[in-house]
């Protein structure tokens, strides 16, 4: 088998830094962060966010299933996002 390598975009996600000290009432979260992380941080800094302290999943993971609790859902609270291409813009 040779490795002519792979086409298509391949995108990492995992990323423990991924989250960015609040700027107002704005928290920017990649995809790969863990919720309970966000949730902490949006605790901490009285934002208006809802996110499941007890998921086990990832920012991602919430937005591609409009994940909800709390009588709002994941998109409610959404200010902004940036996505990638399957060719990779």
């Amino acid at each position: 088998m040779r490795d002519g390598g792979y086409r298509g975009t391949v995108v990492l996600v995992h990323s423990p830094a991924g989250v960015m000290p609040p700027m107002g009432e704005l928290i920017y979260a990649e995809a790969g962060v863990a919720c309970p992380k966000l949730a902490r941080l949006a605790a901490t800094h009285s934002s208006r966010a809802r996110v499941p302290r007890r998921s086990a999943g990832t920012v991602g993971g919430a937005l591609a299933m409009n994940a909800g609790c709390y009588g709002s859902e994941t998109w409610d609270v959404v200010g902004k996002a940036s996505t990638v291409s399957r060719a990779g813009k």
